[in-house]
């Protein structure tokens, strides 16, 4: 489901949520909470990849280097895991797209038409094999580019393995900026210019996926859950899931009932 609010004109994307209508129809104030890759099929030109990440949306500049062409695109909330494959993908401002082999494009193309049919489906756990397509899209368009440089820092790097590690533990910002030997103000500034994320919701996105895996057993009380996810409060651990997730902890392990 797509969910918006158009008093606030911003658009929530929850993981594995996509859509496929008009890109240039998007009102041009409209704020993005998630990644947006666009597929534009040119048969006279190179074919073309756009990579947006949420702070980087400019609908009018993108409508331009759209145009008329046929495309077709999709929203949806990265893994942790893949947004450092997704930061190396992105444009630089002289060129907003990326060039695609034929065979590439193709494949990805039709996976992308393939998982817009598995959302308007009704099949179990389409969420999970969405999210399965998307890292298969973005995987397909990388091995064109996986000996790009990487933007990364070791010490972002160092932090993201550490959070990986320890998610499950209460853990303060400042405990991460002191292990990466910079100040609280520095780490999450540079945190958010290479991984286009702050470390709060990085390590929110850690935790919440670590939740939905121990829903999707129905065995476990959401008060335990919440604690061996990394949260204090059931309460607040309902609030942060319902808005990464668009539902509320009892809803989504319901999809999961047989």
């Amino acid at each position: 489901m797509l969910h918006t609010n158009t008093a606030k004109q911003r658009l929530i994307v929850n993981k594995g949520d996509i859509t496929a209508f008009d890109f240039t129809q998007i009102n041009s104030h409209l704020k993005l909470n998630g990644w947006v890759i666009i597929l534009i099929q040119n048969v006279v030109k190179h074919n073309k990849v756009i990579i947006i990440s949420p702070d980087n949306f400019n609908k009018n500049y993108f409508r331009k280097v759209i145009g008329n062409q046929k495309h077709i695109w999709f929203y949806f909330n990265p893994k942790p895991s893949d947004i450092n494959i997704l930061n190396n993908l992105l444009p630089d401002n002289k060129k907003p797209y990326l060039h695609i082999k034929d065979n590439l494009f193709e494949l990805a193309y039709n996976q992308t038409t393939h998982l817009i049919n598995i959302y308007q489906s009704d099949i179990y756990r389409k969420t999970d094999i969405c999210m399965c397509v998307i890292e298969e899209i973005i995987l397909l368009i990388n091995s064109q580019y996986a000996n790009k440089p990487t933007i990364n820092d070791t010490r972002i790097e160092y932090a993201c393995k550490y959070m990986l590690e320890h998610y499950q533990v209460p853990l303060l910002i400042d405990d991460i900026a002191i292990v990466c030997a910079l100040s609280p103000s520095r780490f999450a500034h540079l945190f958010k210019e290479k991984m286009k994320i702050t470390p709060i919701r990085f390590l929110e996105r850690l935790r919440i996926e670590h939740a939905q895996e121990l829903l999707k057993t129905n065995s476990i009380a959401i008060k335990n859950i919440a604690v061996e996810s990394g949260f204090s409060e059931p309460n607040y651990f309902c609030k942060v899931f319902k808005r990464n997730t668009g539902i509320t902890p009892s809803q989504y392990a319901k999809q999961y009932c047989k």
